[in-house]
């Protein structure tokens, strides 16, 4: 049994990888959050993602259940060692935890609900082989 950093069981099922990236997201519901963002695509900074999820940061105080468009970039490497960029990822996702720093920026706990086009594997493949030894 795994137990998070409060002594409760971990109980998440996909494993998470710290990273240090950039994302995009755009609130996409309900209607009444859209004025937090003025409707717009918004930068953020990627703390950690899992094939489930992604957590970030940003100074946009996000109410939990809100519905957002994520747009990432991961990147992959091949045998030799060449790192490229992937094509843009479209999640749509729930917030789930709303957390304020000590920085006051907002740290965003966000649930997969829906990976669009071709990229339906792409988190997934993108942890995983990062974390494979």
């Amino acid at each position: 049994m795994d137990y998070g950093c409060f002594g409760w069981e971990d109980r998440r099922r996909f494993q998470r990888l710290k990273v240090n990236l950039g994302l995009y997201f755009k609130i996409e519901g309900p209607l009444t959050s859209r004025y937090i963002t003025g409707d717009k695509e918004v930068e953020a900074t990627m703390l950690n993602i899992s094939a489930g999820g992604v957590a970030f940061l940003t100074r946009y105080d996000l109410p939990v259940w809100s519905d957002l468009l994520i747009r990432l970039y991961l990147f992959k490497s091949n045998y030799s060692g060449a790192i490229s960029l992937s094509n843009p990822v479209e999640i749509l996702g729930q917030v789930r935890s709303n957390i304020i720093t000590e920085f006051q920026e907002h740290r965003i706990g966000v649930c997969f609900k829906e990976v669009r086009g071709n990229n339906k594997f792409a988190v997934a493949d993108f942890v995983e082989s990062v974390v494979r030894p």
